[in-house]
């Protein structure tokens, strides 16, 4: 909330203002990292999945509505306004985390912690030595390095879409929120309406969708069609990202859930932002269309690769049970409080939850 009021501060050169956004965006991999450990530990493991759908499909329609009224405010009243009203919710979120969210020791006493390189390192070896963890990680990544690329050339492909500028702004627009908009329809419908083994199985084909469905760009679509497979490629990721997140929160040791969220979040940010570089780079001798097509299919044959080595549902199981073994046992005052509570919860939760 600080940082980004900082940037209200006039006469701000704009060096500035990136280097304070970069402190901004720094925050982010931990806050993901211990909002996910905390997750499993606040949750029944049954209601893991819809809960990561329910969060990621907030999170995409919240990023929408940042859009329509972050560019409202930003071209059509003041763009210090903007800046102004995105302060807010950082303080509402602060407000929400102290009022709602209940402390929790943390998984390692102050003795057991070690050099912060030590541990980061211990989440890479926790993601990476396992094969489940890794399959899982590197779908992520290839999710992320493929399904950025059309909202982070948006601008420069709506420009090519209309020419004349009448309707660039609306295109721009279509674009970057038809994948958040796919994403929140995707985790919906599939994290709250299938049943588990149809999760899982849908793994795989959602996998190859995601960046096959983007190759038809090649043909230089109108920005209409355009959006239209952007909405059906976010429908893709959105089906299967909460249950590759729900299946590495639970693989995951106990007391490794930070680092190792932390490890995933960082390599989501990196894969992200290279995508968009070398895609913008490419672009400056490429058409737009022909350099997010050609992208898209270098994710299809590499999601491929990714699919045909993807463990088999025993390999999960194990890497699950293994896990919740290293789980201590609640205190007996905490399951006094929850026992009603949870048999409520698991009374009305279809088995599909």
């Amino acid at each position: 909330m600080i940082l980004v009021g900082t940037l209200l501060l006039p006469g701000l050169p704009v060096p500035a203002m990136l280097v304070l956004l970069f402190v901004v965006a720094l925050g982010n991999p931990p806050s993901q990292a211990a909002r996910s450990a905390l997750l499993p530990l606040i949750l029944d493991r049954r209601l893991l999945p819809l809960a990561l759908s329910l969060n990621a499909t907030t999170v995409q329609t919240a990023q929408v509505v940042g859009y329509i009224a972050g560019a409202t405010l930003a071209t059509a009243v003041n763009p210090q306004i903007a800046i102004a009203v995105d302060a807010f919710p950082f303080a509402a979120s602060a407000a929400l985390i102290l009022a709602g969210v209940r402390r929790r020791p943390s998984a390692r006493s102050a003795a057991q912690r070690q050099h912060l390189l030590q541990e980061t390192a211990e989440g890479f070896r926790v993601v990476f030595g396992s094969r489940v963890m890794r399959s899982i990680a590197l779908m992520i990544f290839t999710l992320g390095a493929f399904a950025i690329v059309p909202e982070g050339l948006a601008a420069a492909w709506a420009a090519q879409t209309d020419p004349g500028g009448a309707g660039r702004g609306l295109d721009q627009g279509m674009i970057m929120a038809a994948g958040p908009v796919g994403f929140a329809i995707g985790g919906l419908v599939v994290g709250r309406f299938l049943r588990s083994s149809t999760r899982d199985r849908l793994i795989r084909p959602l996998a190859v969708i995601a960046p096959l469905i983007l190759v038809p760009a090649l043909l230089s679509p109108p920005a209409t069609a355009v959006s239209a497979l952007v909405l059906v490629s976010g429908v893709a990721q959105g089906g299967i990202s909460p249950t590759l997140n729900a299946k590495f929160a639970l693989s995951l040791p106990h007391g490794y859930r930070a680092r190792a969220f932390g490890v995933v979040v960082q390599g989501i940010q990196l894969s992200q932002g290279s995508a968009v570089l070398l895609t913008g780079l490419f672009a400056e001798h490429r058409s737009v269309p022909i350099v997010v097509g050609l992208w898209s299919a270098a994710g299809m044959v590499l999601m491929s690769a990714l699919v045909l080595t993807w463990p088999r549902a025993a390999a999960f199981d194990q890497a699950i049970s293994r896990a919740a073994e290293t789980i201590p046992a609640p205190p007996p005052e905490q399951v006094a409080m929850a026992g009603p509570r949870r048999a409520r919860v698991r009374a009305v939760t279809p088995e599909n939850g």
